[in-house]
């Protein structure tokens, strides 16, 4: 848990951190094939947050110590299968460490986040997910991605439209 000037305040679980608004880190993760698609998921229609929105390929929460790096490596692994994630293939950041709140009062949600975004590119290989947790994947340009938020936006997660903004996808 930090502050608004991210100076660590101690520790608290996820849904202390989601309930009552403190600001914790997260990191999302992209992973692109040899043709430059982007995987993203379909989040399970059992989500409490954006059940049945596209969402980014992965995003985790930081666990004490770790870096972003290294949480951005775990949550492909974690995520979408024995992806070989390792450290030294991830691009990023791809844009500076920024704060993300999103506040849904109808499930009691404020989840504060200080954000940074990795990247994997060239990927081929298998993709296995939990289908408990995601209903489906697809690869996909990233203009196409821009040109499907612009005409749907209410199909994606709030924090992807976000990271989509700020990675520069939708600012033409």
């Amino acid at each position: 848990v930090f502050d608004v000037k991210e100076m660590p305040q101690g520790t608290q679980p996820r849904s202390v951190c989601h309930r009552d608004g403190l600001w914790h880190r997260a990191v999302y993760a992209l992973l692109l094939n040899k043709k430059n698609e982007l995987l993203i998921q379909k989040r399970s229609a059992q989500k409490k947050v954006s059940p049945g929105k596209w969402d980014l390929s992965a995003a985790e929460h930081l666990q004490p110590g770790e870096t972003y790096l290294h949480a951005a490596a775990r949550g492909l692994q974690e995520e979408l299968g024995s992806i070989p994630a390792l450290c030294a293939r991830l691009k990023g950041p791809l844009a500076p460490r920024h704060p993300r709140q999103l506040d849904i009062p109808e499930i009691s949600i404020k989840d504060y986040e200080f954000v940074e975004t990795y990247s994997l590119e060239g990927y081929e290989g298998p993709i296995m997910y939990n289908s408990e947790e995601v209903s489906a994947v697809v690869w996909i340009t990233i203009s196409e991605v821009a040109q499907r938020m612009r005409e749907t936006p209410d199909d994606f997660t709030p924090w992807f439209l976000h990271e989509a903004y700020t990675l520069g996808w939708l600012n033409s």
